[in-house]
């Protein structure tokens, strides 16, 4: 018996344990909508990315990609910066006790 790359007895062989254990990759959302940069003035867009308490989801929850999960965060902050987006939600807080 031939010995090679197209042999299909040498292919390596997942458990069934193993294959219940991979998960398939998530597509990043972001770019799957064809986004190349996030502007900071895109606040439905961000605020999306932003949980009730006021702190940036992770990426891992998000499933948004290394790259446009630092994109994000720098136009998250800059937003915040320039008084477009709140940095807690004690505002709300304060509203209801008055």
């Amino acid at each position: 018996m031939r010995k090679g790359p197209g042999n299909k007895s040498n292919r390596r062989r997942v458990s069934p344990t193993r294959a219940i254990l991979m998960k398939k990759k998530k597509a990043c959302p972001l770019q799957a909508q064809g986004r190349r940069e996030v502007s900071y003035l895109d606040i439905d867009l961000i605020s999306s990315y932003i949980g009730e308490d006021c702190r940036i989801i992770p990426s891992r929850i998000s499933g948004v990609s290394a790259r446009m999960q630092r994109r994000l965060t720098v136009a998250i902050k800059h937003a915040r910066h320039l008084a477009l987006l709140p940095y807690t939600d004690q505002h709300a807080l304060v509203e209801k006790q008055q």
